[in-house]
């Protein structure tokens, strides 16, 4: 990315999402080794060697993104969502 203003277009996904060097976190513009940079690594890592993640959204609302990932990344998923994080109690969620 050229600067923080300048939009740039995710690369490696399907579509076409713009971004700006703003909206990128410093850790990852600047490379730093932390805490949070070693944990995201841990994470990524376990998602690679698991049977699968459980995605909060559903097929028919992102199936290009569903696709690739299945397909592309070679890796399942399972779509069950959305999932509303707003619902506190037991009647809500139901």
């Amino acid at each position: 990315m050229s600067s923080d203003s300048g939009p740039f277009v995710m690369p490696n996904l399907p579509g076409e999402i713009k971004m700006t060097g703003a909206q990128v976190p410093y850790f990852l513009k600047e490379n730093i080794d932390n805490d949070l940079t070693q944990l995201m690594k841990r994470a990524q890592e376990s998602e690679v060697r698991s049977y699968g993640i459980v995605v909060n959204s559903f097929y028919e609302l992102e199936p290009v993104y569903a696709d690739y990932y299945t397909r592309v990344l070679g890796r399942k998923a399972w779509h069950i969502g959305p999932l509303s994080p707003c619902n506190r109690d037991n009647e809500e969620k139901s």
